[in-house]
C-alpha cells in the first residue's frame, strides 16, 4: 500500500480471538520490475548479482507508516492473556517497500508504564546508526505518550522483521514483518507473503525471565506457539489454525519464513512438498531443496515450493528439535522447549496450506513423511555440501589477513555463571570475557560519542558496556567466539552481515584454520554458535556506528550475553551525524523526564527482560548484573 498509514490513537475494542492474517501482501503502488520468468532482474541495471552493500537503486519513493504500541488483552490461541501489540494486532502490520525506497516510520508509545523502541532487524542502516532502534546503544527509549520517527533507506532486498528492543516486549507481541521487493535467485509465480513463527507464553515475559534466571533450573518451556499470530489448541479445541489463501495447482509460490521466537528454534516442513531455499536472512543463496529446514531465532528463509496437480489441504509443521534426551515435557532441550512440540510426539505447531477447490471444512489428513531432525544448528563446517547456504554473489575474504594468534586475536568466551542481585537473590548471568553486558537507558553509547567522552567506553569503570573498537575503515576484523557451555546460541549482528568463516565442536586452534572458508563464506546477520564449540566471523568495516552483537535468546541477552562494536568513530562527527545525535539527545531528555517519575526501573541488561509486572504482581526490586 503506497504511503500506507496504520494509526490507532487509542483502542476501545476488545477481541476474544485473533483470526488468521491475510497471506497475500497488498502490493498496489509498488514497482513490478520482473516477471515470473525473470525474477533475477530488477529495475534499471540492478539484478540478483548486484552487491547491495556497494550500490542500490535511488527511487526517491517514501514509504510512510505509523505504528502504535499498546497494552491489551487478546486470545491469539483461544486463551485470553495480557499482550502488547502494534496497531491492534499480533503480529503488527507488514511493512513493504521496493529496493531503494526510504522508510519513514513513526512509532507512538500508547502504553502508560513502559518505554519502548523499535529495531529493524537485519537492516544494515548504512550511515544511519541512530536509526537502529536499540535503547542504551543508539537511543534512549520512547517514553509513554511520545513518538519517535525512524527514517532509513532500504539498501537491501528480501525478508525481515521489526521488533521492540526494549526488554522483552517483542515476546509479548511488539513485532511485525518487513518485505523489501527486489530480485530473487529463483523464479516463482506468486509471492505468498510472510509467515512468522513464535513461542507464546501466558504469563508475562518478565515473570518467565525470573524463572529462567534461577540457578540450577531450565528455562520455562513455552506453553503455546503462534504462526502468523494464530494457533489452534487441539486438547482444548480453541483458537484457529493459520490458513493460507486458496492456492492454485501447478503453481510455484514464494514463502517468507521468519522465526520471531523468544527461546525456540524450529525445524519446518510442508507435507508432500519440497522447499527450495533462495535466501538466508537478506542474502540471496544458491538454491538447495530440503524436506525440513531449521530456522534459528531471528533468522529468515525465503523458500519457493510448487503445488501439485490435485487440490488438497496440507499441514505445515514446525517442531522444536528434540535434544533433551527425555520425554518429560517440562524439561526443554538445547534449542528451547514448547509444550506443543514434545519429545517423541508429533508437533502440534501447525498451519493449513489450502488449495483452491479443496474442502474448506475440517483439517488436513496428510502424514508427516519423515521425522523432524534433532539438531539445532547450521551445517557451516562444510560449506561445499548441498546443505550449506552458499551466497549467490561470491565475496571472498582475504586469507592473508587472518592470522590466529591468541595474544592478538580477540576471543569471546561465553560462559554461564551466577551473581547476587540487590535483593539478595542469586541469579544466572551470561558473560563474555568475564563481563556481562548491561547498558544505560539514560546514557546510550552514542551519547558518549556526541558528548566527546567516548574514551570512557573502554575504561575500567565501563567494562560492563562490553565495547570493542573497530577504528579502521574498509578492513576485515576477525572474531572468534568460543562457547564454554552446551547450549547453542543464535548470534545476531546489527549494522552488518558477518562473514561466517567456520564453526565446529570443541576449541578453535591454529590447526583448525585450514578448515575455514575464505573463498565464498556464508553471509547473514544471524548464525548459530554451536554448544561447546566455536564460531569464526569476519566483519568488514564499511558502516560507521555503534552496533550490538548478541545472543537472540531473550533470556540470554537479558542476562548479559552481548557486546558492542564502535566502528569508525572518527567519522561520527560529520554535520549530518551530529544533527542526528542532537535529535537523539532531545529524545533522551524526554525519556529522562518520564523515567524519574516511574517506579519501574531497569531490571536487567536493558535489552530484553520486560519490567512490566502484571497488575496483581508486587513490584520487584531492580537488579544490577555483576561485572
Amino acid at each position: 500500500m503506497l504511503g500506507s498509514k496504520f494509526l490507532f490513537a487509542s483502542l476501545a475494542i476488545g477481541l476474544v480471538g485473533v483470526s488468521a492474517l491475510p497471506s497475500t501482501p497488498e502490493q498496489r503502488g509498488f514497482q513490478h520490475c520482473n516477471t515470473p520468468r525473470t525474477r533475477s532482474q530488477w529495475c534499471g541495471n540492478f539484478k540478483i548479482s548486484t552487491d547491495s552493500e556497494e550500490k542500490w537503486p535511488s527511487t526517491g519513493q517514501i514509504r510512510k507508516y505509523d505504528l502504535v504500541v499498546s497494552a491489551w488483552r487478546l486470545a491469539p490461541d483461544g486463551n485470553e492473556t495480557d499482550v502488547l501489540m502494534i496497531n491492534g494486532s499480533i503480529p503488527g502490520p507488514t511493512l513493504y517497500a521496493d529496493w531503494g525506497d526510504t522508510f519513514v516510520i513513526n512509532v507512538f508509545n500508547n502504553m502508560t508504564d513502559n518505554g519502548t523502541s523499535m529495531h529493524w532487524h537485519g537492516i544494515i542502516q548504512a550511515n544511519t546508526t541512530t536509526m537502529d532502534g536499540v535503547n542504551g546503544v543508539t537511543e534512549c527509549p520512547i517514553p509513554p505518550g511520545a513518538t519517535r520517527q525512524y527514517k532509513f533507506v532500504a539498501t537491501q532486498h528480501g525478508t525481515t522483521w521489526y521488533h521492540s528492543h526494549y526488554s522483552g516486549q517483542y515476546g509479548e507481541g511488539v513485532l511485525g514483518a518487513m518485505v523489501i521487493n527486489g530480485p530473487a535467485s529463483a523464479n516463482y509465480d506468486e509471492d505468498l507473503g510472510t509467515m512468522t513463527l513464535t513461542d507464546w507464553f501466558y504469563d508475562s515475559i518478565y515473570m518467565e525471565e525470573l524463572r529462567a534466571e534461577e540457578p540450577n533450573t531450565a528455562p520455562p518451556p513455552g506453553p503455546s506457539a503462534l504462526i502468523n499470530g494464530s494457533m489452534h489448541l487441539e486438547t482444548a479445541n480453541i483458537g484457529k489454525y493459520f490458513k493460507t489463501k486458496p492456492l492454485r495447482t501447478n503453481t510455484t509460490y514464494r514463502l517468507r519464513l521468519i522465526n520471531t521466537a523468544v527461546d525456540n528454534g524450529y525445524h519446518v516442513t510442508l507435507d508432500n512438498h519440497k522447499l527450495t531455499v533462495i535466501a538466508a536472512d537478506f542474502v540471496p543463496v544458491k538454491t538447495r531443496t530440503v524436506d525440513w529446514l531449521f530456522i534459528g531465532i531471528g533468522q529468515r528463509y525465503d523458500v519457493v515450493f510448487t503445488t501439485g496437480s490435485t487440490p488438497g489441504n496440507f499441514w505445515f509443521r514446525a517442531a522444536v528439535p528434540d535434544t533433551s534426551g527425555t520425554t518429560d515435557p517440562s524439561i526443554p532441550g538445547l534449542c528451547g522447549g514448547n509444550l506443543l512440540s514434545q519429545p517423541g510426539q508429533e508437533s502440534k505447531i501447525k498451519a493449513i496450506f489450502h488449495y483452491k477447490g479443496a474442502s474448506t471444512t475440517g483439517t488436513p489428513n496428510t502424514i508427516q513423511v519423515s521425522p523432524a531432525p534433532t539438531d539445532c544448528g547450521e551445517n557451516i563446517d562444510n560449506f561445499g555440501t548441498p546443505n550449506s547456504n552458499t551466497p549467490y554473489l561470491t565475496k571472498p575474504v582475504p586469507r592473508s589477513q587472518f592470522a590466529f594468534n591468541p595474544s592478538e586475536e580477540l576471543e569471546l568466551n561465553s560462559t554461564l555463571g551466577s551473581t547476587t542481585n540487590p535483593d539478595g537473590r542469586i541469579i544466572n548471568q551470561w558473560t563474555i570475557n568475564d563481563s556481562a553486558l548491561t547498558v544505560d537507558w539514560q546514557l546510550p553509547t552514542l551519547s558518549y560519542v556526541r558528548n566527546g567522552t567516548s574514551s570512557q567506553l573502554t575504561d575500567s569503570d565501563h567494562t560492563h558496556l562490553n565495547v570493542y573498537r573497530m577504528p579502521e575503515a574498509n578492513k576485515y576484523y576477525f572474531w572468534i567466539i568460543q562457547n564454554e557451555f552446551l547450549v547453542p546460541h543464535p548470534i545476531h549482528l546489527h549494522g552488518h552481515d558477518f562473514f561466517i568463516l567456520g564453526s565446529g565442536i570443541g576449541r578453535f586452534t591454529a590447526d583448525t584454520t585450514s578448515r575455514l572458508n575464505f573463498e565464498n563464506p556464508m553471509r547473514r546477520d544471524v548464525t548459530m554458535l554451536p554448544g561447546n564449540g566455536y564460531l569464526v566471523l569476519a566483519i568488514y568495516t564499511n558502516n560507521p556506528g555503534a552496533w550490538l552483537m548478541h545472543c537472540h535468546i531473550a533470556w540470554h541477552i537479558s542476562m548479559g550475553l552481548g557486546v558492542q562494536f564502535l566502528e569508525r568513530e572518527s567519522e561520527l562527527h560529520t554535520p549530518e551525524v551530529t544533527a542526528a545525535l542532537d535529535t537523539m539527545q532531545n529524545n533522551c531528555v524526554a525519556w529522562d523526564r518520564w523515567y524519574e517519575t516511574t517506579p519501574f526501573k531497569k531490571p536487567d541488561s536493558g535489552l530484553r527482560l520486560a519490567n512490566r509486572p502484571r497488575p496483581s504482581t508486587p513490584l520487584l526490586k531492580a537488579k544490577k548484573l555483576k561485572v
